[in-house]
C-alpha cells in the first residue's frame, strides 16, 4: 500500500494537469505511457490519468533514485 502523500487532492488528472504539477511535457507523458510506467484511463474521449497511479509513479521514481539508477 502506498502511503505517501503527494498532494495529489483529485481523482483523476488529464495530460495539461499533469505537465502542470510534473517536470513533464506532453511527449514525455506520453513516452511514459507507451514505455508502461504510466497508465491511462479514458473517460469518454479523454485520456485521464487515476491520482493513484501518479501517486505510484512518483514512487517508483524516488525508489530507483534511492537504489541507484534508472532503468
Amino acid at each position: 500500500m502506498i502511503t505517501e502523500n503527494f498532494n495529489l487532492n483529485r481523482a483523476a488528472y488529464t495530460v495539461a494537469e499533469l505537465e502542470a504539477i510534473l517536470p513533464f511535457r506532453r511527449t514525455r507523458i506520453y513516452g511514459l505511457v507507451k514505455e508502461g510506467k504510466l497508465r491511462p484511463t479514458r473517460c469518454g474521449r479523454r485520456t485521464m490519468f487515476l491520482a493513484s497511479d501518479v501517486q505510484a509513479f512518483l514512487v517508483s521514481l524516488r525508489d530507483d533514485q534511492t537504489s541507484g539508477g534508472v532503468q
